[in-house]
């Protein structure tokens, strides 16, 4: 049958081809196949890497040899990463050799819901933009301190009625025990995370918006403390599914099975 419209086909044999379009044009592994047919019409200029940092940080870097600061405009919009290169036109020069490009451009990445800019720089002709998760400290009424990867809950009126909490945890501030005589002095404070749902099966909460007094930015400390916990929670996570798809489950019960 013929293809009036020029849709491009995947089949089995074109999985290879179609995964590696999906990761090289969006940035956030939770929506890649909901972004797959926004990010047509790409060029291979600039050339870029995304450099995975951790679980909840990333960094896109683009070569942009050639270019002047006032020459890049870096912008999001509808859920998408917009650079664009604008040269500046000048006298049509005589080239010996011309290998360098210098043509203006405009590249896109789209973005997860739960990915945001965190900064943009350019130095040394790289443009680089610092990615991550939408961590963020919530007091809820029941004054209980929640760090996680948060996401709003909005109504097609844009009415946020509620967030998503994904891998959440509590937070809070321990004191060793002290006697009497050592009260006077300054005994040091630690924090410690504990999952806040631990017996959910989901990893996204759903909280509705009453219930949270405030969001805030966390401390670096406690957002360094949640950033290695949850690269652990994904490494345990990972371990069990493994055993489990080997069947080497073990039996927990303390008796002899039937």
């Amino acid at each position: 049958m013929d293809n009036p419209f020029g849709l491009q086909r995947y089949g089995t044999a074109d999985l290879e081809s179609l995964m590696d379009r999906i990761s090289r044009n969006s940035i956030g592994l939770d929506t890649y196949f909901e972004n797959i047919f926004n990010v047509t019409n790409q060029v291979n200029y600039p050339p870029y890497n995304i450099v995975h940092v951790n679980n909840v940080e990333s960094r896109l870097e683009i070569a942009l040899a050639g270019f002047k600061k006032k020459e890049i405009k870096v912008y999001t919009e509808y859920g998408k990463l917009v650079v664009e290169g604008t040269k500046e036109t000048k006298e049509e020069e005589e080239y010996l050799h011309r290998g360098l490009a210098s043509r203006s451009f405009r590249r896109e990445w789209s973005l997860s819901d739960d990915i945001e800019v965190k900064s943009v720089t350019f130095a040394d002709g790289l443009l680089t933009a610092k990615l991550g998760k939408t961590i963020k400290l919530a007091l809820l009424k029941s004054g209980e301190e929640v760090i996680s990867d948060i996401d709003e809950m909005i109504t097609d009126k844009q009415v946020v009625v509620g967030y998503y909490f994904t891998n959440p945890c509590r937070a809070m501030l321990t004191t060793p025990d002290i006697s009497p005589q050592d009260s006077s002095e300054r005994q040091p404070v630690s924090i410690k995370l504990i999952p806040w749902f631990p017996l959910a099966q989901e990893d996204k909460i759903p909280v509705v918006a009453d219930w949270v007094i405030s969001i805030v930015e966390p401390q670096p400390k406690l957002k360094e403390l949640y950033t290695k916990a949850s690269e652990d929670y994904e490494k345990r996570k990972s371990q069990s599914t493994s055993l489990s798809d080997t069947g080497n489950d073990s039996d927990t019960s303390g008796g002899s099975p039937e």
